[in-house]
């Protein structure tokens, strides 16, 4: 009698463990495709916020390149060597000031003639051996006549980094230039709120920040997660930073070619 009692006992536990297996499995599988599902559509959403986020970045970047180029496209056909003669020249430097005061997001206009002569708007103090003509944006606008250039981030005569916008004037013999802060760029970007720790970057075609939270513009972006993002127009990615799994959206701004 015990050793049918035994034998009973094992097949008991045999079928307990064996119907526990084929409960427990099924139930560990749908909880895992569940979280996955649910993963996946959490991600789903973030991206489609961030692309969300990415169309407003674009349009305001847009809007603010454009009213540039426009300003830069008005003056620099007006502008030419035998119109600044006497009082022409007191006239553009009035001019001048009188565009920095209606335009804030504007720290300074100016142009530089092939002529040394050089008029700006605030009138700031510069260095005894300053020579625009020496400067990048001066160079590239020359290099390419008629166009609107759009300069990396730099430092000004007066250490404030800045994006130029500058094109050569109607006849060549100069070139007029808006300076836009980074700091109001930045103002732009760092106000866009993505969730709890998410936040928006800005570089420009040359893998320079033009906007981080942390980092400082002008500062190259070496990380190699970026080969991607400059490989392609927009996407998405997944990567490690400082030992965090992180996801980013990106996209590239036609204008400027920059990357939001």
């Amino acid at each position: 009698m015990s050793i049918f009692f035994r034998k009973f006992n094992n097949i008991k536990s045999k079928l307990i463990i064996t119907f526990s297996v084929v409960l427990i499995i099924p139930a560990l599988i749908t909880g895992i495709l569940a979280y996955t599902s649910a993963k996946n559509a959490v991600e789903h959403e973030m991206l489609k916020g961030f692309s969300q986020t990415i169309n407003i970045l674009n349009s305001s970047i847009n809007t603010l390149v454009q009213m540039k180029a426009h300003d830069i496209n008005n003056y620099s056909n007006s502008i030419s060597a035998d119109l600044l003669q006497g009082d022409a020249t007191i006239q553009l430097k009035e001019d001048f000031n009188h565009y920095v005061q209606l335009h804030p997001e504007a720290k300074s206009i100016y142009v530089s003639m092939d002529n040394g002569e050089f008029i700006q708007a605030p009138t700031i103090t510069l260095p005894s051996n300053y020579d625009a003509r020496k400067t990048d944006w001066y160079k590239e606008a020359m290099n390419k006549k008629g166009e609107v250039i759009i300069s990396e981030p730099h430092v000004t005569a007066d250490k404030e980094m800045v994006i130029t916008i500058s094109r050569t004037t109607s006849d060549h013999s100069g070139v007029v230039a808006i300076d836009i802060p980074l700091n109001y760029i930045q103002g732009l970007i760092n106000n866009v709120e993505i969730g709890e720790q998410g936040y928006a970057v800005l570089l420009d075609q040359h893998r320079k920040y033009i906007a981080h939270p942390t980092i400082e513009g002008g500062t190259e972006a070496k990380d190699s997660f970026y080969d991607e993002v400059y490989a392609k127009e927009n996407g998405q990615i997944k990567y490690t930073f400082n030992g965090d799994e992180k996801i980013m959206a990106f996209a590239t701004n036609e204008l400027t070619g920059w990357k939001l």
